[in-house]
């Protein structure tokens, strides 16, 4: 029993323990009250006792700016309209601890008086509820303009920009890497402004996300559009620029340029040119868009694309891509000559036994003739084994006597190629040798096999 009585007494104490750890590490929450007064600046500061490392304000009156300071933090501005109002700073320190600041705000008429109606003070953690929406702004290029949002019962807000099709967001405090010269100021506040806006954020639109006490809690604002004039097109610059390909015959290639410009709309013309320059070039008719596909053209041609924006009728000045050299084959395909591959073999048409004589003898005799004719017959034509193609001319014991008085003479040419039964027939020689020995061989085996069986049975 007294083990067990121990044994309870160490485990209060260990809960009791770590109760009072629990309740150290839980945040502390000081709350103060200011007054302030309609037209006149307003200021109040904090300092902390420790080194900070993130602070989260939420103000509900966007005449009054929280400002982040080395050891605390201030509020100041000039509050336009009375009432009463809560800011709340959440304040994470180096040692991970976590405190709250809630600073009561009774903003008093000029004359002293106080509300008609007193505001209601914000109970953080109950429904979101957008009170002023964002609205659109319209400015020149490097402008500036200013949005608003306010919401019931957010612990923070973050800024947007989304782009005109929505596929793309970024926050306000990203959005100065994507967009060259803009600059924001306001981060964390209900009023957020934005210097020096390019023409690249036209169309785009400004949103407020609050965020709620519960975990994943937010709502957002209506998007306020940013619309950017310009009275004048600006000259576009070239950012992505045409390639050199080397094809060969039946391939293609598409050629691509890419321009941006801050105000207007960019044209585009494609040219031909015989050098390797982007100027003094042919423009190609129909060529009018971001690419083009040449023809199928044999050796070098070079091509480079002209780019200029257009607004109100003005057009800016225009730009020269570089150039891209597109080559085929100086030879087009298929260049062979009709028939040459397959040529007749014209010299098998020769037979003497259809032939006329053609000899110029003309004094042949009737026995020179006929022997002319048998010679004609039996050296002519195609021999049925072998195939041998003979082209013959006229002759005879007579009659070559008097083409040789004459100075002439009988050629005989014979063209004998490989015969096919030939080679048939050595095939068929080499394929029974192979069947004979083999034969013999097996006989060998028999007999050696009788022989042994024999020796055996002796």
């Amino acid at each position: 029993m007294k083990n067990i009585r121990r044994h309870l007494l160490a485990l209060a104490l260990a809960f009791c323990l770590l109760a009072a750890l629990g309740a150290s590490a839980l945040a502390d929450n000081e709350s103060v009250t200011v007054s302030a007064t309609v037209g006149q600046p307003f200021s109040y500061s904090k300092t902390f006792d420790k080194a900070y490392t993130n602070m989260v304000p939420i103000n509900p009156n966007g005449d009054l700016t929280v400002n982040a300071l080395t050891d605390g933090f201030s509020i100041t501005g000039t509050p336009t309209y009375a009432g009463n109002f809560l800011l709340r700073l959440t304040v994470t320190f180096a040692d991970e601890s976590t405190d709250v600041y809630d600073v009561n705000i009774q903003v008093l008429n000029a004359d002293g008086s106080g509300p008609a109606t007193p505001t209601p003070t914000p109970v953080y953690g109950g429904e979101l509820k957008v009170t002023k929406h964002p609205t659109g702004e319209t400015v020149e290029p490097g402008g500036t303009a200013k949005f608003i949002a306010r919401a019931e019962n957010a612990t923070d807000i973050v800024w947007r920009l989304v782009s005109p099709d929505t596929t793309n967001t970024y926050t306000a405090q990203e959005a100065p890497a994507y967009f060259a010269g803009l600059y924001v100021e306001g981060l964390g506040s209900d009023t957020l402004t934005l210097h020096g806006i390019p023409y690249s954020l036209n169309n785009w639109c400004v949103e407020a996300k609050f965020i709620g006490a519960e975990k994943g809690q937010y709502l957002c604002s209506n998007g306020a559009r940013i619309t950017v004039v310009s009275a004048e097109p600006t000259t576009p610059r070239i950012t992505n620029q045409p390639k050199s390909s080397q094809l060969q015959n039946g391939q293609t290639v598409t050629l691509s340029v890419t321009a941006n410009t801050n105000s207007g709309s960019p044209r585009y013309q494609w040219y031909q040119n015989s050098e390797n320059k982007n100027s003094g070039g042919t423009a190609i008719p129909g060529a009018t868009k971001s690419s083009y596909t040449p023809p199928e053209t044999p050796g070098v041609s070079y091509y480079y694309a002209q780019v200029w924006s257009v607004l109100d009728g003005s057009e800016s000045t225009h730009v020269n891509s570089s150039v891209a050299a597109v080559q085929y084959p100086s030879t087009p395909a298929n260049t062979q000559t009709p028939g040459t591959a397959n040529t007749p073999n014209t010299a098998n048409t020769g037979n003497a036994d259809t032939s006329p004589n053609t000899s110029p003898n003309t004094d042949m005799s009737a026995d020179a003739g006929a022997k002319a004719q048998s010679g004609a017959d039996t050296g002519t034509g195609t021999t049925p084994e072998t195939g041998a193609n003979t082209v013959t001319g006229i002759a005879s014991a007579d009659s070559g006597s008097k083409s040789a008085a004459r100075g002439e003479q009988a050629v005989v040419v014979t063209a004998t190629p490989t015969s096919t039964r030939s080679a048939q027939r050595s095939h068929t020689g080499l394929i029974l040798a192979i069947m004979a020995l083999a034969a013999v061989l097996l006989a060998a085996c028999v007999t050696l096999f009788f022989l042994k069986r024999s020796n055996s049975d002796d």
